[in-house]
């Protein structure tokens, strides 16, 4: 504990995904101190006190615990992780939604199987569904041995449109244009037909279609198709937790404007409890 408070503020070391801040090494960590790093990067899903002191980072160690547990690529920790995905989001928290992406992908291809799972279950809540979505999509930047079979996986995810929602439909939506994966257009067309995809993330198919650089088979009708207005968007200033350290694909900033929604639902629920 005292050495990952030592890393102080996190978003000071957003970069500890290119490995530039190399964890195991700085703290000598192996495969023993798994159960140990499981645990306190569990704290953070738990009720705790913050210092009145705002320089005292201490109560961040959880976050640079999960990041050792990536760097070790500890493939036992895939579920337990996963299962404070839907604790989290209930909370409001918004760390993970930065963080678990890159921490799946440096755990490797293994996790693919349970992320696959998560995202096709309807149990889950949706943040936490399109974050697996989201670490899909980075283990395949990272290993793109698994960039086709990713891609199979987000496209099967997508052909159940019609029972998934449309926000978490527009992310994998975007996801795949970010890997260009020109072979899900028609499932891409098919769900925007159905009006099933969110358009405030990536915009109408006229957007999706021109950024895949394909011409579409004709089945989206013209009024969900026509481009919008830049006005027509919603914008919203970007207040994330923890700078991403790369600029925010369209996607990104979708995700984001989403988050700000929900952050407003909750300071005005707490507002209509106080009165």
């Amino acid at each position: 504990m005292d050495g990952l408070r030592e890393f102080g503020d996190p978003r000071d070391s957003w970069h500890w995904k290119t490995g530039e801040v190399d964890y195991v090494a700085q703290l000598g960590l192996s495969e023993a101190d798994v159960p140990e790093l499981l645990a306190v990067a569990e704290q953070w899903a738990q009720d705790r006190d913050w210092p009145e002191d705002q320089d005292d980072m201490s109560p961040y160690a959880p976050i640079h615990a999960w990041r050792a547990l990536a760097q070790l690529k500890a493939t036992q920790v895939v579920g337990p992780l996963l299962k404070l995905l839907d604790l989290l989001d209930a909370r409001g928290d918004d760390w993970y939604l930065h963080e678990f992406p890159n921490v799946f992908a440096w755990i490797g291809p293994v996790a693919a199987p349970a992320l696959t799972d998560y995202l096709a279950d309807p149990g889950h809540r949706d943040f936490p569904r399109s974050c697996a979505a989201h670490s899909l999509r980075e283990l395949a930047k990272r290993y793109p041995s698994v960039r086709d079979e990713v891609i199979q996986i987000l496209i099967d995810a997508l052909s159940r449109f019609e029972d998934t929602d449309t926000t978490i439909n527009a992310f994998i939506v975007g996801h795949l244009l970010d890997m260009k994966a020109t072979e899900a257009a028609e499932m891409i067309e098919r769900a925007h037909a159905a009006d099933r995809v969110d358009t405030e993330i990536n915009g109408t198919w006229y957007y999706v279609r021109e950024a895949m650089g394909v011409k579409g088979l004709g089945l989206v009708p013209e009024h969900l198709s026509r481009p919008k207005p830049p006005w027509a968007y919603q914008r919203v200033p970007s207040a994330a937790p923890a700078p991403l350290g790369t600029p925010a694909s369209r996607n990104d900033r979708g995700r984001e404007r989403k988050r700000q929604e929900r952050k407003r639902k909750r300071q005005n629920r707490k507002k209509n409890r106080r009165r």
